[in-house]
């Protein structure tokens, strides 16, 4: 029992430390973000990920920041990462899914919607980026 109370508590500290990345996130909504805040932020996520390697959710968020940050093979080896640790995550199954088809790897891209709607069938969302891509 009480290996289980220390795991429920890494996965709430994980949680709260994402809550944090996220909240320093906003700041990049500012058109006049500088580089050097950009950076700040991206190294709030890695930091994240390197305090919780084993946390396919920090994984996740780091790789989602990444994306969206212009660097994909970057964030594609951390969805990578985090589907190795949990490989029936539908978040990540998504994620990597969503990278490989805007990369035009469209088999990829399928397995991983496949396995997302496989991982949380009663996800409607899941549903959807397979039916509607595929």
């Amino acid at each position: 029992m009480l290996a289980r109370a220390e795991s429920i508590t890494a996965l709430a500290k994980v949680w709260i430390q994402i809550k944090g990345a996220q909240k320093a996130a906003e700041a990049l909504a500012d058109p006049n973000v500088t580089i050097k805040e950009r950076l700040r932020v991206e190294q709030i996520y890695c930091q994240l990920a390197r305090d919780n390697p084993q946390s396919a959710p920090a994984h996740n968020v780091l790789a989602r920041f990444l994306w969206e940050n212009g660097k994909p093979e970057t964030a594609i080896e951390h969805w990578r990462t985090a589907q190795r640790l949990e490989p029936d995550n539908a978040t990540t199954a998504s994620g990597l899914g969503g990278a490989y088809l805007r990369m035009g790897r469209i088999k990829e891209a399928a397995r991983q919607f496949l396995l997302a709607v496989r991982s949380e069938s009663n996800n409607p969302n899941y549903h959807f980026d397979l039916a509607d891509r595929f």
